[in-house]
């Protein structure tokens, strides 16, 4: 399963149930029962909505058509390492605070960085949403594999 949409607002929440319904997506949403209220108390967890892998696609398609989804939204790399153990050790502490990212494994080659060829070592690189880099930070600063961010210590 993969995330598709965080809101703490009840009236989203509702709406995007409305919309996954509409086109057959099957969804699970998870802290909904905190996420109800409203955004009234800090630090409370948002309502998280995650789609099977094979409805991604037609979910952020449906969630940009209504506005509530940016595909355009940029990547940034927050991470990168040769190191196995380190590489799963960041992996876990992003899995364990539910934060977006993606990973992608690449072998130096003979024509540069290209992934899954090459006979180098393999370097992982972590890359978070624009909207999560602050949080996916401070999650790899408090396991210790980068420094914290200004401000955010």
């Amino acid at each position: 399963m993969q995330e598709i949409f965080r809101t703490n607002e009840p009236a989203e929440t509702a709406f995007v149930k409305t919309l996954l319904d509409g086109a057959k997506i099957k969804y699970f949403v998870f802290g909904e029962e905190v996420g109800s209220m409203g955004g009234l108390l800090d630090n409370v967890p948002e309502c998280r909505f995650m789609v099977l892998e094979d409805d991604y696609d037609d979910a952020v398609n449906l969630l940009t058509d209504a506005g509530l989804f940016d595909p355009e939204e940029e990547f940034f790399e927050i991470f990168a390492t040769e190191d196995k153990a380190l590489a799963d050790r960041a992996k876990a502490a992003l899995d364990r605070a539910e934060i977006m990212y993606e990973l992608d494994e690449f072998q130096d080659g003979d024509d540069g960085m290209i992934p899954g060829v090459g006979r180098g070592p393999i370097t992982y690189v972590f890359a978070a949403r624009d909207s999560w880099v602050d949080e996916a930070c401070d999650v790899l600063a408090d396991q210790g594999l980068i420094k914290p961010i200004e401000g955010n210590a």
